[in-house]
């Protein structure tokens, strides 16, 4: 998992996770939910697409 703080707004993070396959998508989703105790309100909002993400080491 890579996670990404915004320089302009420090309170927004993104978090960039990579799957093996979509059994092990689904092995993390379902752990989470068991797990993570969390108003729907306050739930971080999944966005699942795929792609590469470049991120540049000197950063």
């Amino acid at each position: 998992m890579t996670v990404l703080q915004n320089e302009t707004n420090k309170s927004q993070v993104t978090s960039i996770w990579k799957y093996e396959d979509e059994k092990h998508l689904k092995t993390v989703r379902t752990y989470l939910a068991k797990h993570v105790k969390m108003p729907n309100s306050l739930s971080p909002k999944e966005i699942v697409y795929s792609g590469e993400v470049i991120i540049d080491p000197s950063d």
